[in-house]
């Protein structure tokens, strides 16, 4: 995906040593069919239809920006399992093609899901990753994020659990490792 080497070069460029935390702040942005893209554009303002960061108010970009021509009209939330920001966290590097996209979207969600819920029966929780957090507004809630795992998850034990104590579920968010995700670095 361009996103992912956008990335890679931004950090080549200000040093691997940066987090993606840092990198975001740093204002690294590449002209793109003359307009300037940052990362947060691309993810905020074009991937996720200009909803903007979900912890700072207001759209990626104001009503009268040229980039608004880019923005998709539906976010698809698969996308989040799509994208890296090179964080021990972040969901891995997967090269995406135009003629496989939804099938490559799906694997993507589905390996996400399947890697990152913990299921704490005696309490009644499901823990998973804090991207469903982040972005719930755009899984459509508490019951928008339960009915995306369910969906994602193989046929198995803890999607017959997770449908069957669905009312009662309490979901918890694990921490996020901004740590760089370096090969070879444990």
């Amino acid at each position: 995906m361009a996103m992912d080497e956008f990335k890679i070069a931004a950090m080549d460029e200000h040093g691997y040593q940066v987090n993606y935390a840092r990198l975001r702040e740093s204002k690294a942005a590449y002209e793109v069919g003359g307009l300037r893209l940052s990362l947060e554009d691309i993810e905020h303002g074009i991937l996720r239809a200009n909803r903007g960061h979900p912890y700072i108010p207001g759209t990626q970009f104001a009503s009268n920006d040229p980039r608004l021509d880019l923005v998709i009209s539906e976010p698809d939330m698969r996308i989040q399992f799509a994208l890296n920001c090179a964080s021990r966290s972040c969901p891995p590097i997967r090269a995406y093609t135009a003629e496989g996209i939804n099938t490559q979207l799906d694997m993507a969600g589905r390996g996400f899901v399947d890697t990152e819920i913990r299921i704490d029966h005696d309490k009644s929780e499901l823990h998973t990753s804090a991207i469903f957090n982040w972005y719930n507004i755009d899984f459509g809630g508490k019951e928008g994020v339960i009915d995306f795992i369910i969906k994602h998850l193989p046929d198995d034990d803890r999607r017959a659990w997770i449908q069957d104590n669905q009312e009662a579920l309490k979901l918890r968010y694990d921490p996020y490792n901004w740590g760089l995700n370096l090969l070879g670095d444990d």
